[in-house]
């Protein structure tokens, strides 16, 4: 019983929080439902291409450079104005945003989609809450820190699922190994069809010291400026874009 009054109060909680974010790139709040004896429900626009992992894993789904840079540049902008609003999200991915019709990008999951992912990708921790891992920082893994410059360093994990059109980070590194392979200065490799420039701007969201990261406004402004410049704009196919197994 107490288990659940704390979920609902955790849900209750962010969704009063979703209740305050007015951006074109960050998921809003519509209504919550409460009933007696059901499940509460928080109502949010309906998003008709789904979450961005899927849409971005759909080989029927054509989608270039150029696009795949313009989302990383979208969820880049939201995480600039959420960052303005002193929000930290701790769990961002490509899971965890949606697209539109329009293929507008919006953030979201603030805890909503954990249980459909959880099996997948989060492990917790000694009974503690379940945790994205293989998305996390180096200083989130050894020292249980979160803020801006770790989800600056998530959102470098984003960009190569992006790149990849949704390959899982780290396939061969148990989650457990995580914190040591980082540590030991190893990284994701560059996929095949990523420009340098996209994949040097992972690496600086990689940088051991999160100070010589760069912010989510630089990372928007950067990635605008790399999509304007992109000269060769073709399909991105999904097993052609495959990265070497070993990181």
């Amino acid at each position: 019983m107490a288990g659940n009054r704390q979920n609902l109060n955790t849900f209750l909680r962010e969704g009063i929080m979703m209740r305050q974010f007015n951006h074109r790139n960050v998921l809003g709040l519509v209504g919550i439902c409460l009933h007696h004896g059901e499940p509460p429900m928080i109502i949010i626009p309906y998003m008709k291409n789904g979450d961005l992992l899927n849409f971005i894993k759909d080989s029927g789904k054509d989608i270039t450079t150029r696009d795949l840079i313009d989302f990383g540049q979208q969820i880049a902008e939201g995480m600039s104005y959420l960052g303005g609003m002193k929000y930290v999200h701790r769990d961002l991915a490509a899971r965890n945003c949606m697209i539109d019709e329009y293929r507008i990008v919006k953030i979201g999951d603030f805890g909503l989609s954990r249980d459909i992912y959880e099996h997948d990708y989060y492990t917790s921790r000694e009974g503690g809450p379940a945790l994205p891992v293989k998305w996390m920082a180096i200083e989130s893994l050894t020292h249980n820190v979160f803020n801006t410059k770790t989800d600056v360093w998530s959102f470098g994990v984003l960009l190569w699922e992006l790149m990849t059109r949704g390959i899982p980070p780290y396939p061969d590194v148990d989650i457990y190994d995580m914190a040591d392979y980082l540590l030991s200065d190893r990284r994701l490799r560059r996929p095949e069809e990523c420009p340098t420039r996209v994949y040097k701007t992972m690496l600086a969201c990689w940088s051991k010291d999160p100070n010589k990261r760069p912010s989510f406004k630089h990372l928007a402004r950067l990635l605008e400026q790399i999509k304007v410049s992109t000269a060769v704009d073709k399909y991105v196919d999904i097993l052609n874009n495959m990265p070497e197994a070993k990181c």
